[in-house]
């Protein structure tokens, strides 16, 4: 079961990574101006800043389980916990493995009821995800569901998607 949530982590970062590559698909940014700001300020990805540099996160870390290039500006870098997406040598997001939770406890395989009771129903959808948008701090918190259960979350500076 762990190799498989890992495995959905790893799908639901090369997603992202291939956002960045642009495209006219909607993404976060483009629906931003569709709900009302949700404060993700208590958001955190274990001990990295949205940020940091890619040589910053390799000296907090140690070197990453896997990297993955898509070929252009943005990388994943994986390790156990967390998987960290950067641009242009920056943090700009992270997806969460099956041992961690959000800031407000939520987990890989809650379901989405769980999401709205801590979230709340500002929601965008975009596909088979839910997402809140945090205006001031220009952040997305995106939930991929699959049968109503949270299989990835993701949180990703909406500098990803300009």
């Amino acid at each position: 079961m762990k190799r498989l949530m890992q495995m959905v982590v790893l799908v639901f970062g090369l997603a992202v990574l291939l956002a960045a590559c642009g495209g006219k698909s909607e993404t976060p940014l483009s629906v931003s101006d569709k709900v009302s700001s949700t404060d993700l300020s208590a958001e955190q990805g274990g001990d990295v800043e949205l940020g940091m540099t890619e040589k910053e996160l390799v000296d907090k870390l140690g070197k990453p389980e896997r990297t993955m290039n898509d070929g252009g500006r943005t990388f994943l870098f994986m390790y156990e916990d967390y998987q960290y997406t950067t641009m242009d040598s920056k943090v700009i997001g992270y997806s969460i493995g099956p041992e961690v939770a959000t800031a407000k406890g939520l987990r890989l395989g809650d379901t989405k009821e769980q999401v709205l009771k801590q979230y709340g129903d500002e929601y965008y959808t975009l596909g088979d995800s839910i997402g809140y948008i945090d205006k001031t701090k220009r952040l997305s918190l995106d939930f991929k569901l699959k049968d109503d259960k949270v299989v990835a979350i993701n949180l990703t500076s909406l500098a990803l998607y300009e």
